[in-house]
């Protein structure tokens, strides 16, 4: 059974951690997700791109200072991931290893969604014959990237 967003224990506990920390830049793209995830799905995966994209910057400015790495996703999380020890191939655990591994893949296949079927980067030929993101998808986006956001400020 699929549950309304603003009921989902991820978003509730990002939007708490947020709101207590002051993170203005993160709980706008928070909102913004929210409000279009049924209108405009694929605004919907960008917003929440976006709010994980904050929350490691955030991360990244509170914990590591000096960064001077680049401001890909893709990169934002590997330099978080390193410094928080989430590194699978070091992992002995099996299942912390999987774990471990998904959220990589997640970071990667959000990146993905925001960066090729969003309108992020704007749309044209090919790439206007995407692949239509439906209401369910954005939910999962949204989920998957409030909660890795989540996980993260904890760390903080």
């Amino acid at each position: 059974k699929l549950v309304n967003l603003s009921e989902t224990a991820p978003t509730i506990g990002l939007v708490e951690r947020v709101r207590l920390r002051g993170l203005g830049e993160v709980k706008i793209e928070i909102d913004r997700a929210l409000k279009v995830v049924e209108a405009d799905p694929a605004a919907a995966c960008h917003y929440a791109v976006n709010a994980l994209e904050a929350t490691l910057k955030v991360y990244i400015e509170q914990k590591i200072p000096k960064y001077s790495g680049s401001d890909h996703l893709n990169d934002l999380a590997k330099t978080v991931f390193d410094d928080i020890g989430l590194r699978p191939k070091e992992l002995d655990d099996k299942d912390l290893k999987q774990i471990a591994s998904g959220m990589f893949s997640i970071v990667n296949g959000l990146m993905h969604l925001r960066n090729k079927k969003s309108g992020a980067h704007g749309r044209s030929g090919e790439h206007l014959k995407t692949y239509e993101i439906k209401p369910r998808h954005a939910r999962l986006a949204v989920n998957s990237a409030h909660s890795l956001a989540t996980y993260i400020l904890e760390l903080i």
